[in-house]
C-alpha cells in the first residue's frame, strides 16, 4: 500500500499558534495526529505539543499499531499531565489516526476531527465531544449548524483535564483510493464536507487537495488552523 501525505499548520489571525501536528511512517504503518490547545486556556501551546510530541516518540520507539492506539492517547494525556508542573492549566484535543496496511483505526478527544472519504461520499467522520454535537444529536440543531452554535467550544473531552478523558476509537477499513483529513476545528468550521469532496474529485495527490482546501479555508479562518491530508494508492 502506497500513501500520499501532506500537511499544514497556520497562525490563522490568533496571537499565537496552540495547534500542533505530527506525521510519522515506519514499517508498521503510518502515524498521523493534529492537537488544539484550547483557546481561553493558559499554555494550550505547550498541552498540544506535548500531546503530538509523545504519540510521535511512541510510535517511533515502541512501533505500536492500530490495537495500542487507545492506549497511547491515553499516555499522551499523561504526557499532558506532566505539562502542569510548568504550564498551568494546559489542556488540548486530540485527532489521530494509524494508518496499515488497508486498515486504519481512528482515536480522538474533544473536536478535532477525522475524516474517511471513498468513491465521492463521507466513509467516517468523528464525533465531536462539545456541547454542540449534542445539540445536534437532540435534533435541536443541524450538523452543519455547529459551525455556527454558540456552545461549539464547550468541550465535553480534553487531554490534561482533571478526569482521565474517554478516547473514542473507531476500526476502519481501507482501500486503493480512499483519502483520510485529519484537521483542527479552526479548519473544518471554515469548509463543509461537500467542498471538502468537491475538491477531491479533482484528482491528484494529497498535497494538491490540501492545496486548494487551504486556499477555501483560510481566506475565512480567524483561528489557528491545521490540517493532515492523506491519499491510499
Amino acid at each position: 500500500m502506497h500513501i500520499s501525505l501532506s500537511y499544514y499548520t497556520h497562525i490563522g489571525r490568533r496571537p499565537n499558534n496552540e495547534d500542533a501536528l505530527a506525521v510519522a511512517e515506519g514499517k508498521g504503518g503510518a502515524l498521523a495526529c493534529v492537537a488544539d490547545g484550547l483557546g481561553g486556556h493558559q499554555n494550550g501551546e505547550f498541552a498540544s505539543r506535548a500531546a503530538t510530541d509523545e504519540l510521535r516518540r511512541l510510535f517511533e520507539e515502541e512501533s505500536f499499531g492500530g490495537s495500542e492506539l487507545k492506549e497511547a492517547v491515553m499516555r499522551a494525556d499523561a504526557a499532558v499531565r506532566r505539562v502542569h508542573e510548568t504550564a498551568p492549566g494546559a489542556l488540548t484535543t486530540i485527532a489521530a489516526l494509524w494508518l496499515g496496511e488497508y486498515r486504519a483505526v481512528a482515536a480522538h478527544v474533544g473536536d478535532s476531527r477525522i475524516y474517511q472519504f471513498r468513491d465521492g461520499k463521507v466513509l467516517y467522520q468523528s464525533v465531536d465531544h462539545s456541547a454542540a454535537q449534542l445539540a445536534v444529536m437532540a435534533g435541536e440543531i443541524t450538523p452543519q449548524q455547529i459551525r455556527t452554535h454558540r456552545d461549539r467550544n464547550k468541550l465535553l473531552r480534553v487531554l490534561g483535564g482533571e478526569r482521565e478523558p474517554k478516547v473514542s476509537q473507531q476500526p476502519l477499513d481501507v482501500r486503493p483510493g480512499d483519502r483520510f483529513l485529519i484537521c483542527s476545528d479552526g479548519f473544518w468550521e471554515q469548509i463543509t464536507e461537500e467542498t471538502m469532496l468537491a475538491l477531491a474529485r479533482g484528482g491528484g495527490d494529497a498535497a494538491s487537495w490540501l492545496d486548494d482546501m487551504r486556499a477555501a479555508v483560510q481566506p475565512r479562518a480567524r483561528d489557528n488552523n491545521t490540517a493532515i491530508a492523506i491519499l491510499v494508492g
